[in-house]
C-alpha cells in the first residue's frame, strides 16, 4: 500500500500546485486588465486635455486676429478721415472769410 499512498500524495501535491498556478495566472490577468483600464483612462484624459488646449489656442488666435483686424480698420479709418474733410466742415470753411479769400 505504500505506492498508493505515495501516488495519492503526489496527486494531491500536483493538484495543489496546479490550483496555486491557476490562481496566480488569474490574479496576473486581473492586474493586467486593471493596468490597461488605468492606462486607457489616463490616455483619454490626456487626449481631452489636448483637445481643450487646442480649442483655447484657437479661440485666442481668433481673438488676436479679430483685434488686429480692428486695429487695421481703425488705422485705415483714421487715414481716411485725415485725407478727406467732412462735408459740413467743408461748407463751413467755404462760408468763412478765410475760405472766401483762399478758395476764390
Amino acid at each position: 500500500m505504500g505506492w498508493r499512498s505515495q501516488r495519492s500524495k503526489n496527486t494531491d501535491e500536483h493538484l495543489k500546485s496546479a490550483r496555486k498556478n491557476r490562481a496566480e495566472a488569474e490574479a496576473t490577468r486581473a492586474h493586467a486588465k486593471k493596468l490597461r483600464e488605468h492606462l486607457r483612462l489616463q490616455r483619454q484624459k490626456e487626449a481631452n486635455d489636448a483637445r481643450e488646449a487646442r480649442k483655447r489656442n484657437k479661440l485666442a488666435k481668433d481673438q488676436q486676429i479679430l483685434e488686429s483686424n480692428t486695429g487695421v480698420k481703425a488705422v485705415h479709418d483714421g487715414i481716411y478721415r485725415a485725407k478727406y474733410v467732412p462735408s459740413d466742415s467743408a461748407e463751413y470753411l467755404n462760408g468763412s472769410k478765410y475760405g472766401k479769400s483762399t478758395v476764390g
